[in-house]
């Protein structure tokens, strides 16, 4: 039970930490839980910011403008996402001699104005066999980032994930619990938020780079505690601007004027270890990220879909 859970530990704060850094976050329940999300726009292809689109802006007159109207037309209001992850079907990994099954609940992500800040939860049932011993649990993980503007541009200043995991088989039941912190100094640098992507050229590149240093606290059944520094780190990616596409449809919705964009990055691999990958993302002007592929190439699922359920934004 302790190889078992020490391995499985790792492919779930690998799959967490991937979609962290990923800026798709995730998970069902509790993130928007008794918020009435108001209608919003923008003009960005992946917006950290949109304004009230229930809220006309005052037309001009003769007369002197009403400051409180303007106040409302401008004003930011909370933006949502529902995302489905493989139509609903369960994700597999098998990592030295475990075989893991996920099922992840629709994801939600919720950016709020007051703080700027991105939060998301991932949860949902796991199933996993070891040496012919079959457990079954639930895991739920909390990440937050906060996020920063200038210069025509959105930034990732920091991110924390706070995971727990509870699998249970006829010998006991094992706990695992994790506690991470990083920071990007400088902040580094959201490419799909802007507002003119279908200017550039097919092919153009920005390059972005940053240090990461964290800290993680680990607590397993059994194993005790373990607190880890991360020392400063050089992070960088490139992204590519691929595709123009006038329109699509993602899960029977329809939008139009979008960008598929190719990322390279690092993620976390099931050994510990960073790993080389492209993520491709496609964005629809005024609503965001309206499907990925790549998210879970930790687990070698190279063609894992990520598509947008539901939101408050509109074209």
């Amino acid at each position: 039970m302790k190889h078992f859970t020490g391995r499985f530990f790792v492919v779930m704060f690998s799959v967490a930490l991937a979609l962290t850094f990923s800026g798709c976050g995730g998970g069902g329940g509790g993130t928007g839980a008794g918020i009435s999300f108001k209608p919003a726009k923008s003009s960005s292809f992946d917006p950290i910011t949109g304004t009230d689109a229930s809220v006309a802006k005052p037309a001009k007159t003769s007369g002197e403008p009403d400051p409180r109207a303007e106040a409302a037309a401008a004003s930011n209001v909370p933006l949502h996402w529902v995302y489905m992850v493989n139509d609903g079907e369960p994700v597999t990994a098998n990592a030295d001699g475990v075989s893991i099954r996920i099922t992840f609940s629709p994801v939600e992500v919720v950016i709020d104005p007051a703080d700027l800040k991105r939060r998301a939860n991932l949860s949902g049932p796991i199933h996993a066999e070891y040496n012919g011993v079959e457990l079954s649990g639930n895991f739920g993980t909390q990440i937050e980032a906060g996020l920063a503007t200038g210069a025509g541009m959105s930034y990732y200043r920091d991110e924390t994930m706070d995971m727990s995991i509870e699998l249970s088989s006829l010998t006991g039941t094992a706990r695992m619990n994790l506690l991470a912190h990083g920071n990007y100094e400088p902040p580094f640098e959201w490419v799909p938020d802007k507002t003119n992507l279908d200017t550039f050229e097919t092919g153009h590149t920005w390059t972005v780079g940053s240090s990461m240093s964290g800290d993680v606290s680990i607590s397993v059944t059994g194993g005790g505690n373990e607190n880890i520094n991360i020392p400063s780190t050089p992070y960088a990616e490139v992204w590519r601007l691929e595709e123009k596409i006038a329109a699509m449809t993602v899960r029977s919705k329809n939008y139009t004027n979008i960008v598929r964009l190719s990322r390279k990055t690092l993620i976390t691999d099931l050994t510990g270890n960073p790993k080389a990958v492209t993520i491709e993302y496609w964005c629809a002007k005024g609503v965001g990220i309206i499907k990925a592929v790549g998210l879970f190439q930790v687990l070698d699922k190279a063609d894992v879909l990520y598509e947008l359920m539901d939101t408050n934004l509109s074209q």
